[in-house]
């Protein structure tokens, strides 16, 4: 008995391989669907994985449903997806874990992917976790990027990532309350009229099949990107107005 290696989890046995993808932190849900569609037909045609790979089931937005026990589903966001890479010969997954990695650092390096085989027990025994705490973002950001660079530097070390992602540039919008109120709007009627103008109005819906698409009206995209063009949008109030506020 003193030559079988003795673990308190076991390495699964299952002939699957998981994929955990990170979008760039600004892209929206429908572009993150599209994306993983078409990536996951794109790994199923890769030449160094077409005869790994018998199926492939993707999930955008969210880690889809629970079907293994010890598998914890990651937390839904517009940018997350998920694959589950179901591989022909069980002997063949460190090769396609290895394929599958070299294929998405090559073909889309704007990714940040996660590629592990199944796994038992409450977490993934081959993950290294750390916190970092500090007084300010500023101070934990530039620590995260050490800290990143000391992991890469390990023998060994694969998909290493941090939590915060990249930084996406924000405006701030200080309401002259005052004029506000002269003018018969609020605050509440501002980031309405901000968020018309961005990310669109819901007119209607159009149904085709099965699926039901939403009906936006917003700018044009050079006009959503300009802070000129943001600083003359028109206002309405949310009572039925008797001028519009520019």
């Amino acid at each position: 008995m003193q030559l079988v290696p003795q673990k308190f989890f076991p390495d699964s046995d299952r002939n699957q391989v998981l994929v955990t993808i990170d979008f760039p932190s600004d892209i929206a849900a429908n572009a993150t669907d599209r994306r993983v569609s078409e990536l996951s037909k794109a790994l199923l045609e890769a030449p160094s994985l077409h005869d790994d790979l018998t199926s492939v089931a993707a999930y955008s937005g969210f880690g889809g449903p629970r079907f293994v026990l010890s598998l914890t589903p990651i937390d839904p966001a517009p940018n997350k997806g998920f694959m589950v890479l179901n591989v022909a010969d069980r002997d063949r997954v460190d090769a396609v874990i290895h394929a599958t990695r070299h294929y998405l650092a090559t073909h889309h390096p704007d990714i940040s992917p996660q590629v592990t085989r199944m796994f038992l027990g409450p977490s993934d025994s081959t993950l290294l976790q750390v916190q970092v705490k500090g007084p300010d973002r500023e101070v934990l950001f530039d620590a995260a990027k050490r800290v990143k660079g000391i992991l890469a530097g390990i023998d060994g070390s694969q998909d290493i990532r941090q939590s915060w992602e990249a930084r996406i540039p924000s405006l701030t919008i200080d309401v002259d309350q005052a004029r506000a109120r002269s003018a018969g709007i609020t605050s509440e009627d501002i980031a309405r009229s901000l968020s018309a103008a961005i990310d669109g109005y819901h007119l209607s819906h159009y149904r085709e099949g099965d699926d039901i698409i939403p009906v936006m009206m917003r700018y044009a995209e050079r006009e959503r990107t300009s802070i000129e063009r943001l600083e003359s949008l028109t206002v309405y109030p949310g009572k039925p107005p008797t001028r519009a506020c520019p």
